[in-house]
């Protein structure tokens, strides 16, 4: 009888996990075709959706730089001869043209040392052409020749020494420009190297920054600028690209140059902001809302006969909310701008405005 007991408990305890399976397998049935039923409901109901045309279009893109306004012409001048400073042509703050005299160093010395050298030359060209004849006659061997030729080439070379250093006592401005700053006075006695003056040039000013490696494949030398400063905040003033950069300094960036247009404003250690102005001509944009996927793997949904296509699309540059397309679209055809986080292919849509 206890045997017997046991088998009817184990039957018993099977009977009832049997049913219990039966149950919870009904249960889970019962979840999955409301979840079908709800979903295929999803599916019926049009999602809202807004849309606009594909079309060519220009679009202005502001490249935003900023620097410091530098003079063009910023030079140091220094002295290339020795002497004491005899006259003073120009002081600090006056305005020079190119080749006009700055000052004047002792000259004395070196124009007795002049007359010396021409009177060398001279003679030493003489007998020069005169050995010539002499061998030319037979009456002189080629050794007196040059001999007489090397005695003429030694004046010839001591008389340009001299006529240059006598030409360096007078110095004169290699640039046009203001006289910023001095560093001499009548009687002070120089040496050769030494700093004279500052010359800077006249509303010929600059900014010299700096653009990243995918902005400097969309600017041209010409593009024109507009630049402000915090100094006239009502004002802009105008400007062009005059030089890019062929190679990227150690920062991965490339140097460009900008010239400002001549003004009675702007002086050079202004701060300046600069906005380089390119315009892009018949190109497709769309919201960047209406681009699905990343922007390397990016698609779009089309409206076609009340159908929904996803169509592929090649993504050049977002600029702020918009997304250059250079492939995949064509103009006149109608993509979903917004509302494209449930959409599919063949979706059910609504249009709002």
């Amino acid at each position: 009888m206890k045997i017997l007991s046991i088998k009817g408990l184990l039957q018993l305890a099977l009977v009832i996990l049997v049913v219990l399976g039966i149950g919870w397998r009904l249960q889970a049935n019962k979840a999955n075709n409301k979840e079908e039923a709800e979903l295929a409901n999803l599916k019926a109901k049009a999602i809202p959706v807004k849309v606009d045309t594909v079309k060519y279009s220009d679009f202005v893109q502001k490249i935003e730089v900023s620097g410091h306004i530098k003079n063009h012409s910023d030079l140091i001048l220094f002295a290339e001869t020795q002497g004491r400073i005899t006259k003073v042509y120009k002081e600090k703050g006056a305005w020079v043209n190119k080749g006009e005299s700055i000052l004047q160093i002792d000259n004395s010395v070196l124009k007795e040392q002049f007359e010396l050298a021409n009177t060398n030359y001279q003679m030493s060209k003489l007998d020069y052409e005169r050995m010539k004849n002499l061998v030319a006659g037979e009456a002189a061997t080629k050794k007196n020749l040059e001999d007489i030729e090397l005695k003429f080439t030694q004046s010839k070379a001591e008389l340009a020494k001299i006529t240059r250093q006598l030409e360096n006592t007078k110095v004169t401005s290699p640039v046009s420009g203001y006289i910023n700053d001095t560093y001499y006075e009548k009687g002070m006695l120089i040496a050769g190297n030494t700093k004279l003056c500052n010359i800077i040039s006249k509303n010929n000013l600059i900014i010299t920054t700096e653009v990243t490696a995918s902005e400097v494949f969309m600017i041209e030398t010409g593009d024109s600028v507009m630049i402000s400063v915090d100094e006239y905040p009502d004002q802009t003033f105008a400007g062009r690209v005059t030089n890019i950069a062929q190679k990227a300094s150690s920062n991965s960036r490339f140097a460009i140059e900008i010239s400002i247009a001549e003004n009675k404003t702007l002086r050079a250690g202004m701060f300046a902001r600069a906005f380089i102005e390119k315009i892009h001509k018949n190109v497709i944009q769309v919201n960047r809302n209406a681009v699905s996927g990343s922007l390397q793997d990016a698609s779009v949904f089309l409206v076609q006969q009340d159908t929904l296509v996803e169509q592929p699309v090649k993504i050049k540059r977002t600029i702020g909310n918009k997304a250059e397309v250079i492939g995949g679209l064509n103009p006149h055809q109608i993509y979903v701008t917004s509302g494209t986080i449930n959409l599919y292919e063949s979706a059910k849509i609504r249009i709002i405005k």
